[in-house]
């Protein structure tokens, strides 16, 4: 969608290749590398497909994107998501953070959560986050560590800060989106299952 916007209708034929590689130029100056290349798995499978179908001679060529070396994701350690929690913090900004952790919930998803759709099981918290990026995103989930949801009394925004404020207090590198990598290197050294993970957090 994102490509089809910017381009508009135009012939395919072998111009398309030129106005991939400009697409992807101009891009890279605003997205990450990982990200534009998971898109242009997309629109050339979008577009060979079509080539396909209709029997045209065009080829469709994958623009080249430099290789930057991957950054390490950080993972807070245990003794940091203890000096995390060791703060003093409101209600909310603490069912934000074990939110984030315990369901690698961003922060649209936590302000999704409906105290009035919570409920639980045998007596451990469940919330619904409703605000997914995707339908996979829509998922239930237990909280063990929280009584009950209060939801935020700030907006996106706000919270984003409030949370980055206190994460790099422990750790300059981290970020409020730290703790869904966190979440994930924890699972994975438990050998949790890949399913049990994606439910948790929807991928």
């Amino acid at each position: 969608e994102r490509f089809l916007q910017e381009s508009g209708d135009r012939l395919v034929d072998d111009g398309i290749n030129r106005r991939l590689h400009d697409w992807t130029q101009q891009q890279l100056t605003v997205r990450s590398p990982a990200t534009i290349t998971k898109d242009l798995s997309i629109i050339l499978a979008c577009l060979r497909g079509g080539v396909k179908a209709r029997g045209l001679s065009v080829l469709v060529h994958k623009p080249a994107i430099r290789s930057e070396e991957a950054k390490q994701r950080v993972v807070l350690t245990n003794a940091e998501l203890e000096a995390l929690f060791a703060q003093d913090m409101p209600e909310y900004v603490r069912c934000a953070f074990v939110a984030a952790l315990t369901l690698g919930a961003i922060i649209s998803e936590i302000h999704s959560i409906d105290p009035s759709t919570t409920g639980s099981v045998d007596g451990c918290l469940i919330v619904r986050i409703e605000d997914g990026k995707t339908k996979h995103r829509r998922r239930s989930g237990p909280l063990p560590w929280l009584a009950r949801w209060v939801s935020p009394s700030v907006g996106s925004d706000r919270l984003q800060k409030i949370m980055n404020e206190r994460i790099k207090v422990v750790n300059p590198e981290a970020s409020p989106y730290s703790l869904r990598h966190t979440f994930a290197h924890a699972h994975a050294v438990k050998h949790t299952p890949d399913v049990v993970q994606a439910q948790l957090a929807g991928w």
